[in-house]
């Protein structure tokens, strides 16, 4: 089975993925060696999205309970798997090793804007937050 025949069309995360151009990432995080990254800065950038979206650094309050509480939520959860392009049977990366190389790559500056921007094409596309209402950028 394909996991693309998990994912109904009206789930978030299709709807993100049909809306979200992630090709201005490249050109970022080029300078920090996003070419020759060994996760994909789109990679980070998907896994980053849904953490915020799905709100999974607030669901666990200590914080290697939160890393193995999002290991477990990508590992086993097909939408988020399909989303960030890592298929049933491939490894997922983990927590760790992407906020590593996401900090080799610009750090949280660089990630927090690239986060904004596509929230904020979200929010002009109407997408709504995983609560069911609007999305707010400031």
């Amino acid at each position: 089975m394909m996991i693309d025949s998990l994912i109904p069309q009206n789930h978030l995360v299709s709807r993100l993925d049909d809306i979200l151009d992630f090709s201005f990432i490249a050109d970022i995080t080029w300078d920090y060696g996003g070419e020759s990254s060994d996760i994909s800065p789109e990679f980070i950038a998907r896994y980053l999205l849904l953490i915020y979206l799905y709100d999974l650094e607030r669901k666990t309050p200590a914080l290697l309970d939160m890393q193995s509480r999002i290991d477990q939520q990508f590992a086993s959860n097909m939408a988020y798997r399909w989303f960030v392009k890592v298929d049933i049977g491939e490894d997922m990366p983990k927590f760790d090793d992407v906020i590593n190389i996401a900090e080799k790559l610009g750090g949280r500056g660089i990630w927090d804007a690239i986060i904004k921007r596509l929230l904020r094409t979200c929010a002009e596309n109407g997408l709504p937050n995983k609560q069911g209402g609007a999305l707010y950028i400031d």
